[in-house]
């Protein structure tokens, strides 16, 4: 729980990027994701249309129609990243303005308004410092990470590959997959999130063009049970590696 009168700290977070940034590596990115996907960050705001003033409490109570800007960063391409801070510390090593407007956000709020905006190339975490670019492609991927840590902590997450693999499902997909050969093998499995049930597809795949992902994921959809969600993360992902570990792919090229 975050206390919002206390200022943001993001300290394990904080040396994990340290770590990550001087000794890249697998186990320890992998441990760099898992504190990530579980952080809030702090979001300077542009704009804050029609701002009402502090009550007697010194409290600003902002309306449902508010209309709330925040920082985006351009790149040397002119793309457009939307900006976020582990702690007050980074932003400062940014910008120092005696005037700062703030908004702390969890992970999931930040993630889902970059992905939710076309506009946006992805999520830049502490730029000015320890810089870290999340395209929405490598978002997709952390939330994936986070729904199979809700997995594993969750008591009554069903585990492994679910008790009946819906055959349409599997036969539909197996079939475009029979027209990609970039793809070597898939797998299905069940995970538990925050929004329900979700069934992901694991792709053995030699492209990580979205057009591969696309294809997958439009003729999946159409025979969803009811009440499912649907993932697809590539075979590369080290925490998907581990979710089909020795499972049987349902599709192998041949």
């Amino acid at each position: 729980m975050i206390d919002v009168n206390q200022p943001l700290e993001n300290p394990e977070l904080v040396a994990a990027i340290s770590t990550v940034n001087n000794e890249p590596n697998q186990k320890n990115e992998l441990a760099l994701v898992d504190l990530l996907v579980e952080a809030h960050f702090l979001l300077p705001i542009s704009d804050v249309g029609g701002l009402p003033s502090a009550n007697d409490q010194g409290e600003i109570v902002l309306e449902s129609d508010t209309k709330v800007s925040f920082v985006l960063i351009a790149d040397a391409s002119s793309r457009q990243w939307l900006a976020g801070f582990t702690d007050w510390q980074a932003l400062r090593a940014w910008r120092v303005n005696p005037e700062e407007k703030t908004w702390v956000m969890p992970f999931d709020d930040v993630t889902a308004m970059v992905l939710d905006n076309a506009a946006l190339q992805g999520f830049v975490l502490n730029y000015g410092s320890e810089t870290l670019y999340f395209t929405k492609e490598q978002i997709t991927h952390l939330k994936a990470r986070k729904s199979m840590l809700m997995q594993e902590s969750s008591s009554e997450a069903p585990q492994g590959a679910p008790g009946e693999k819906p055959s349409e499902l599997v036969v539909a997909v197996s079939t475009v997959l029979m027209g990609i050969p970039e793809v070597s093998r898939a797998w299905l499995t069940l995970m538990q999130t925050k929004e329900g049930p979700s069934f992901v597809i694991v792709l053995d795949t030699a492209s990580m063009d979205r057009s591969v992902f696309d294809k997958v994921g439009n003729t999946a959809a159409r025979f969803l049970p009811a009440g499912i969600f649907l993932d697809i993360i590539p075979y590369s992902e080290r925490f998907a590696a581990d979710a089909v570990a020795g499972k049987k792919p349902f599709y192998v090229k041949q």
